[in-house]
């Protein structure tokens, strides 16, 4: 788990100072495979679920990554604000988490409702749970590497 949170924030410090997209790519490439092989592990799918399960991560995981694409854009522009943030910035970046926020939870609905559907809602719920404790410890971790607007004033 520790392994994917280092490669999220790696994708972050890369896209904020602005390296390479191919090295971006790669890095996000990774961090993708890394992610499939923990969800694997942890839901423990039986042949028959993997066959249902698996078509339906890989199209949630496209529409989670242009959410998180956003979110990194986001706080790429905060990190590169940050010391002269002035009003109006911090309303656009506030504006723009609230509305990543907001993608974020409808898709997460979205997708419950398919995996219920097709899997059941246990192994939909255990899903939905390891995705909230991979995205909290990403966030803690990069809260923990982030200064905290007005805190350099």
């Amino acid at each position: 788990m520790k392994k994917l949170i280092l490669l999220f924030l790696a994708v972050v410090t890369i896209t904020a100072n602005a390296q390479t997209r191919s090295e971006l790519e790669l890095i996000k490439d990774i961090f993708k495979v890394e992610k499939k092989a923990v969800v694997g592990d942890f839901l423990k799918l039986t042949d028959e679920q993997a066959s249902k399960f698996w078509p339906i991560y890989d199209k949630y995981e496209a529409e989670r990554g242009e959410i998180a694409t956003m979110r990194v854009d986001n706080i790429t522009n905060y990190v590169n604000q940050y010391l002269t943030l002035t009003d109006e910035q911090a309303d656009v970046l506030a504006k723009k988490a609230l509305e990543i926020d907001t993608k974020s939870l409808a898709l997460t609905k979205k997708y419950y409702k398919i995996m219920a559907k097709e899997l059941g809602a246990l192994k939909a719920a255990s899903f939905m749970q390891l995705e909230e404790y991979i995205g909290i410890a990403i966030d803690a971790s990069l809260y923990d590497n982030l200064p905290l607007v007005g805190e350099n004033n």
